[in-house]
């Protein structure tokens, strides 16, 4: 073999596995992208459904809980108009909990694609008709007195 042949099977050999390797590189830098884009779009708004979701669903069970705290607290008020007051703010925080409890899991149900997303929305519409009807039995117009359990519990999440 002549010296030219081997110089240029040599540069040919050398650019095809550079093409070779710039090919895979692109190939690469696509899957890459594709799956950001899956996590950004997809999977990062549902985890931050769910999330919403789990706040809410601790506020109103918090505020649910604190019921008991707010019944005691209205017995020892002697005017009407604070203990008007203070229902009507409780009553707020449960409606503005339960709200956004509601349009979490609208949100949620437009990016459930998955049998098992679906099955997760299924379980969590379920928990939280269960809230709701916990929710319900609740009648803040019934004052009772503080008990210590739930003085213990109030300084407990206050902390």
């Amino acid at each position: 073999m002549k010296l030219k042949t081997k110089l240029v099977s040599g540069f040919l050999s050398v650019a095809s596995l550079v093409a070779m390797l710039g090919i895979m590189n692109i190939q690469t830098a696509k899957n890459i992208s594709s799956s950001f884009n899956h996590i950004s779009n997809v999977t990062a708004p549902k985890l931050v459904a769910l999330e919403e979701i789990k706040v809410a669903y601790i506020k109103i069970w918090l505020e649910m809980n604190n019921q008991e705290i707010i019944k005691g607290d209205i017995q020892q008020i002697k005017s009407k108009v604070s203990k008007q007051k203070l229902l009507s703010e409780h009553l707020l925080k449960i409606n503005n909990a339960k709200n956004k409890l509601e349009t979490n899991l609208d949100k949620f149900n437009l990016l459930a694609e998955t049998e098992e997303d679906k099955q997760l929305l299924e379980n969590l519409a379920t928990a939280k008709q269960k809230l709701y009807a916990k929710l319900e039995n609740i009648v803040p117009a019934k004052p009772q007195k503080l008990s210590p359990e739930i003085i213990i519990n109030q300084k407990n999440i206050e902390k």
